[in-house]
């Protein structure tokens, strides 16, 4: 049992109601997965069947989910754990132990799966990624032996796995820019925003496309620390996509006007907000797809890559890599 979770209030769904279970007892001598996710997140409702398939195959002698809720309200979360979640346990909506997680394993996106041993270390960040899509029977398999075995390392099958996955997806997901020319295009202009014509705005340059929505906290920090590069650099040379999931055009034009840089949007209910959101199989906010003035990838991992880089230097980078494919045709 994880002993971080010894003392933390833990529940179960009892014929449509919560109880409260002793957690001590409950995860002994179990592999324990710390899943946090929220109902009002697309990606999480694409990952939460696939887990619930999961948990329902492996059994919960060996195995458990804790449920760690991002949701708005105690309705939210419990409407969620009755139309879609396992049988696996939860923490209560507003419990101080929700945040300690979180920042204990760095969560920056959801939805995210923690496998933790029972010392309350990691074994790994991304076994939501790692399970995803047409990798989920064999790791399935490969996590199954590591339960069974009661080993808490990754094994070396899935690993390599992984690394696989992450160079297929870096190659196959590709979306022209030109199709971007027909996407309803809108700009910050002082306290206002206009509509742009997108193939003349983003011609020649390196584009983000920044997956992310007011609701998603975890998005604020990122959204600070990118205004800040993008007020760095030469627009002529790079611009932002932001590719909203808010819920209303309220919630976004209000998130554009305290939080965002003066860069572009799609307008709300936009149907290229899924359209890109599915050509780019984005699991996960905030997420920073760069792509080359092609439309191809250079990179799926830029939140990360503008927290610790000089924006001068990172978009030398990108241009360079644009460079050498040029000169490679």
């Amino acid at each position: 049992m994880a002993v971080l979770l010894k003392e933390k209030t833990v529940m179960k769904m009892e014929n449509g109601e919560a109880r409260c279970i002793n957690a001590e007892e409950h995860l002994r001598g179990k592999v324990v997965a710390l899943y946090f996710s929220a109902h009002w997140c697309p990606p999480c409702r694409n990952f939460t069947p696939v887990l619930k398939d999961f948990y329902e195959e492996v059994g919960q002698d060996s195995f458990e989910v804790v449920f760690v809720s991002f949701d708005h309200s105690a309705n939210d979360l419990k409407e969620y754990m009755l139309e879609a979640h396992g049988d696996w346990c939860f923490i209560p909506f507003g419990n101080p132990a929700i945040k300690e997680l979180s920042q204990m394993y760095g969560v920056q996106g959801i939805p995210m799966l923690v496998i933790i041993k029972a010392s309350g270390d990691a074994v790994t960040k991304n076994a939501r990624s790692d399970h995803f899509k047409q990798q989920y029977r064999n790791l399935t398999m490969a996590l199954r032996l590591t339960i069974l075995a009661t080993i808490f390392t990754l094994t070396i099958s899935m690993v390599l796995m992984q690394r696989r996955d992450h160079k297929h997806r870096e190659s196959c997901a590709t979306q022209n820019a030109t199709a971007l020319s027909g996407t309803h295009l809108m700009k910050v202009e002082g306290n206002g925003t206009k509509p742009v014509d997108a193939e003349t705005y983003l011609h020649g340059k390196i584009v983000g496309l920044y997956f992310s929505a007011s609701w998603c906290y975890i998005c604020h920090q990122t959204t600070a620390i990118l205004k800040d590069f993008y007020e760095e650099i030469d627009n002529d040379r790079f611009e932002i996509v932001f590719v909203s999931r808010d819920k209303s055009a309220k919630d976004l034009a209000e998130y554009m006007e305290y939080a965002h840089g003066s860069w572009s949007f799609i307008p709300y209910g936009d149907d290229a907000i899924d359209e890109l959101t599915d050509e780019y199989d984005v699991m996960r906010l905030p997420t920073l797809i760069i792509i080359k003035p092609s439309g191809e990838v250079i990179t799926r991992n830029g939140t990360e890559l503008v927290k610790k880089t000089i924006p001068t230097k990172l978009i030398s980078h990108w241009e360079t890599v644009c460079s050498r494919t040029k000169s490679r045709k």
